[in-house]
């Protein structure tokens, strides 16, 4: 005889999941489609030596000796990548109290 009933069923539970991942997965999709990035989970101590590193890269990239067309093709990818782990930081709990202290 099976104890599990109504909304304590393994099935129902696993189903109730599914739905809401189907339901995360249209709303990333929808975000997306209108120019809203979707935030990754990051790591605060990552995401900060990330943004180090692209903006030491978009420092040299600045003085660098190259074809404009590349050169701005290179900056674009670099700024897209700096937005990314940016949104990240600031979603993190340590830039929360950071921003806390400062203010």
């Amino acid at each position: 005889m099976n104890s599990w009933t109504g909304d304590h069923c393994p099935n129902h539970t696993l189903k109730e999941l599914e739905s809401m991942e189907s339901s995360q997965k249209k709303l990333e999709k929808s975000l997306v489609q209108n120019g809203i990035p979707v935030s990754e989970d990051i790591p605060y101590e990552v995401a900060k030596d990330k943004i180090a590193e692209i903006t030491e890269s978009m420092k040299e990239l600045a003085s660098a000796d190259m074809d404009p067309y590349a050169m701005e093709k290179k900056y674009n990818c670099l700024e897209e990548e700096l937005a990314k782990y940016s949104n990240a930081l600031m979603l993190t709990d340590e830039y929360a109290e950071e921003q806390n202290c400062i203010e």
